[in-house]
């Protein structure tokens, strides 16, 4: 009987579906609050679904996205509890035999652990809007590597490698890859050389974007690119100070080549 009251909005206590999606973001918002070791976060959204499930069931939902160094998962967990809560306490007067259960992270993604997802399995609806783990397939691409040392062999290059590793995780054809030192003209003349040869659509080049005196990366691209696109050198930087604070001396930058991507990101 509730559960058709609740649907048809009938109960004395009004839309309780509505009502608990409210709580839902008041209870993400309080989390610290209610539990000792979480730390206040600056919440970008709080979202609740409130699924009806026949014959009997409510499934409550909630998404919480937040810029910050730890993740979200309390903030989720405690919205989903106040939800359910809202619904019992508005409920309970017409159906006191009521459970409350089965409560489980289903996605996390970002930080350090990068995207985790609960092996028992997700709702369709919420798989659809994870992105797409081949999101550059086959998208051809070029590495660019400055380093003094590392090309006159003095330590093994680990950043050309993680490169390789992430673009072809993504589905991206490597069609070069050269580890060069940091002298703008050769500099020029490889960034020159990948963008004709295997005609890429992306060239990473990493290293050279600090300000010491060998660092000439940004310099030789705003010489040899056609196009600066001085917005994503600060995207890259915002993002990247999120992890450390020595992003801001980092002088990453993009522009177009042709119709090349070219992005310089730090060694």
């Amino acid at each position: 009987v509730a559960y058709e009251k609740i649907i048809a909005k009938t109960l004395p206590k009004g839309d309780v579906l509505a009502l608990a999606e409210v709580a839902g973001i008041m209870g993400a918002k309080k989390t610290p609050d209610t539990l000792l070791m979480c730390h206040t976060l600056p919440l970008d959204q709080v979202a609740i679904h409130c699924v009806p499930e026949p014959p009997s069931d409510i499934r409550v939902y909630a998404q919480v996205t937040a810029h910050a160094k730890t993740g979200v998962e309390m903030e989720a967990v405690m919205a989903v509890q106040a939800a359910l809560a809202t619904i019992w306490d508005l409920t309970k007067g017409t159906e006191p035999n009521l459970m409350i259960g089965g409560i489980r992270l289903l996605v996390k993604e970002g930080g350090k652990s990068g995207l985790w997802i609960n092996p028992d399995g997700i709702p369709e609806w919420l798989a659809a809007q994870l992105p797409d783990p081949q999101s550059l397939k086959g998208v051809p691409a070029a590495i660019i590597v400055m380093s003094d040392r590392a090309s006159s062999g003095v330590y093994e290059d680990k950043s050309g490698a993680m490169l390789s590793d992430y673009l072809r995780a993504a589905g991206a054809e490597i069609v070069q890859y050269a580890l060069i030192p940091d002298d703008p003209e050769v500099i020029a003349d490889t960034l020159r050389q990948a963008s004709r040869q295997g005609h890429p659509k992306l060239i990473v080049m990493s290293g050279g974007t600090g300000p010491g005196p060998r660092d000439v990366t940004p310099e030789v691209m705003h010489g040899a690119c056609e196009r600066i696109l001085d917005g994503f050198g600060e995207m890259l930087r915002r993002e990247s100070a999120a992890y450390t604070d020595t992003a801001w001396l980092s002088r990453m930058a993009a522009g177009m080549l042709g119709d090349a991507l070219v992005i310089a990101l730090p060694g």
